[in-house]
């Protein structure tokens, strides 16, 4: 005879998906993120470092961009610092 057990997921689902995407492009910021958002699909962004600290200032602009992801309801996570 089987026991129910309580799922871990909402509504009684039996798993989940994680959606992740690799190195923080650009492409992720002006297409992925705004696809994701429309569809309600929370996702996981690995960021590289290095494209941070590109240029001077440039950096600032790429982080705050980043950062609004985040407040997008999105998960940010460190890649590395390169690919090296």
């Amino acid at each position: 005879m089987s026991e129910l057990i309580e799922s871990p997921y909402p509504n009684g689902c039996r798993g989940a998906v994680s959606l992740t995407f690799d190195d923080g492009l650009d492409c992720h910021l002006d297409i992925a993120v705004p696809a994701l958002n429309d569809r309600g699909l929370p996702s996981t962004f690995y960021v590289v470092a290095r494209e941070m600290t590109a240029g001077a200032d440039d950096w600032k602009d790429r982080a705050a961009k980043w950062k609004e992801v985040v407040r997008q309801g999105h998960e940010i996570g460190n890649h590395s610092v390169s690919h090296i």
